[in-house]
């Protein structure tokens, strides 16, 4: 007696199968701006560190500020850190990765927006272009949501 084989899919080969989706060309970039960027902050983290002293030696004003400095530049460390995670999870198509940069996205947008209120238009237009066109890209983007579940 043969036995049939049950045509229905189970969700472990559905998500398999899914794995096979290369991962977009544009999610790719992404990855490598946050790595260029999570770089350039631990960079500018550590260079705020060492050259704290010489801050507060052309600005005597920041020697009230020391402890605020070195609060900035861990927290600057610290979000590259994340950022490199960030954009290793977004190539390896890990959700948490996605949302994440959708949220990082909107704060930049907010932040952008807040600066260009405050008459800095020219500084934060490339921010707002940028935090735009990943956010969009992240949240609509068929390939990416295929790509993503």
């Amino acid at each position: 007696m043969a036995v049939k084989k049950s045509k229905a899919i189970s969700k472990t080969a559905i998500s398999k199968t899914s794995k096979k989706i290369p991962v977009p060309v544009g999610v790719k970039v992404i990855s490598v701006v946050y790595w260029i960027t999570s770089a350039l902050m631990i960079i500018g983290g550590i260079s705020l560190i060492v050259g704290k002293e010489l801050l507060i030696e052309i600005n005597p004003i920041l020697t009230a500020y020391t402890s605020l400095l070195t609060l900035m530049a861990f927290i600057i460390i610290a979000i590259g850190i994340l950022e490199i995670f960030i954009g290793i999870g977004l190539w390896k198509r890990k959700s948490w990765a996605r949302i994440t940069a959708i949220i990082l996205s909107i704060i930049g947008i907010l932040a952008a927006l807040v600066g260009m209120a405050n008459k800095d238009i020219l500084n934060n237009i490339l921010g707002l272009v940028i935090n735009g066109a990943i956010a969009v890209y992240l949240l609509f983007s068929y390939n990416v949501k295929k790509a993503f579940y």
